[in-house]
């Protein structure tokens, strides 16, 4: 260890940064969009689980609507980031 390293800590990425700096605006939206992405991705992944008879009750009807209601949200995430980052409330319900 050499005297650079003392008083440095490592971000997500291993990256050297002084620990009294502050992540810039650019770091932290990248974490974000990490943390938030890999969240969402996880989520679609689970609903693979739904056509599991054995655990799941849902008709073929329903499980369509599962599909076309994130594919739908996933348009909508496409248009905003091209025109502004508002988020709305939404709750689905079958």
């Amino acid at each position: 260890m050499n005297d650079s390293d003392i008083g440095a800590a490592k971000n997500r990425k291993g990256i050297n940064m002084v620990s009294s700096e502050t992540p810039t605006k650019r770091e932290r939206s990248v974490d974000l969009a990490e943390k938030w992405a890999s969240k969402a991705i996880k989520a679609v992944m689970r609903l693979a689980a739904l056509p599991d008879s054995a655990r799941f009750e849902l008709t073929r009807d329903e499980l369509e609507n599962v599909v076309q209601s994130v594919e739908a949200e996933l348009e909508k995430v496409r248009m905003r980031m091209s025109i502004s980052n508002r988020l709305e409330d939404v709750t689905f319900k079958l």
